[in-house]
């Protein structure tokens, strides 16, 4: 298997797509999408050798839905979710499956350091108006989802974004507190 986890999001650098410089641009994509690429690139023929396997990549909720202020971020993870689609199609029938895990409100050190706190922002209000969980998800939670779609408890699951946010994409304009 393969898991695809390797992200970056740059606060107060990433921006909206007319104020973001191009070397923010191509070095978030370099590392959320080429990395994926590379990845992917190297690990098939090693699955095909194996008579198949699972690719697991990481979007988010910024793939899902608009999150003002990171379109470059954003990009990558919507991308992310349509080269899961199209891998799934392409290798289902060489036995690889290729699904997608869309985690959001992960206490992990990237969410810390580049939470997009804003003057008005208070994102403790955000997540009890917004998260029906009224909580934080964690890695080990994110990683039981990896670990399910890694097994062959989930073979029959080929294409599929799995997201992990607590609710909050189900729950309306994320861009708001209230």
């Amino acid at each position: 298997m393969l898991y695809n986890n390797a992200s970056i999001f740059f606060r107060n650098k990433d921006d909206s797509i007319d104020c973001v410089s191009s070397d923010i641009w191509h070095r978030i994509i370099e590392v959320n999408l080429f990395g994926l690429y590379l990845c992917s690139q190297k690990a098939v023929p090693l699955l095909r050798a194996n008579g198949g396997g699972s690719i697991i990549n990481t979007s988010s909720s910024a793939g899902l839905i608009g999150i003002p202020g990171c379109d470059a971020y954003t990009a990558t993870k919507g991308a992310t979710i349509s080269l899961t689609r199209s891998m799934a199609v392409e290798y289902g029938p060489r036995n690889i499956r290729v699904n997608c895990i869309a985690p959001a409100a992960i206490t992990t050190k990237m969410v810390k350091e580049s939470s997009l706190k804003h003057d008005s922002f208070d994102e403790a209000s955000f997540l009890k108006l917004r998260s029906p969980l009224r909580r934080y998800g964690s890695a080990e939670e994110i990683a039981k989802i990896a670990l399910f779609l890694a097994s062959d408890d989930s073979s029959y699951i080929n294409g599929a974004v799995i997201v992990g946010d607590g609710g909050l994409t189900i729950n309306g304009d994320l861009s708001k507190a209230n």
